[in-house]
């Protein structure tokens, strides 16, 4: 729990507004205490049974993807997000844009 409450205290939030994605027996202290606890398709059993969601892809292959649409899709924001991720005229920000030397930290 500690790294998570230094990005608390780093980031300003509550655990309540951490989502936490896990697969196994030890991210169990982390998922049980946040706002959202979201499992791989393949994670232990013993984390799918705590999850608030399972995710339909395995671990490496689009869990990442299906937690963030997930979290999109409830907000309200996966269809705004998925057109401005295509449109042209909406390039992203030179900060963000690690191919032209942006850094995501």
């Amino acid at each position: 729990m500690r790294p998570v409450r230094e990005i608390m205290a780093r980031e300003g939030v509550t655990l309540e507004e951490i989502a936490f994605v896990g697969d196994d027996v030890i991210d169990l202290a982390v998922m049980r205490e946040c706002g959202l606890a979201i499992a791989t398709a393949n994670a232990r059993e013993q984390v799918k049974a705590e999850a608030h969601y399972v995710t339909p892809h395995r671990g490496g292959e689009g869990a990442g993807r299906d937690a963030i649409e997930f979290i999109l899709e409830a907000k309200g924001l996966l269809e705004t997000c998925l057109k401005a991720s295509i449109d042209e005229s909406n390039p992203l920000p030179p900060s963000i844009d690690i191919g032209k030397g942006g850094d995501l930290k």
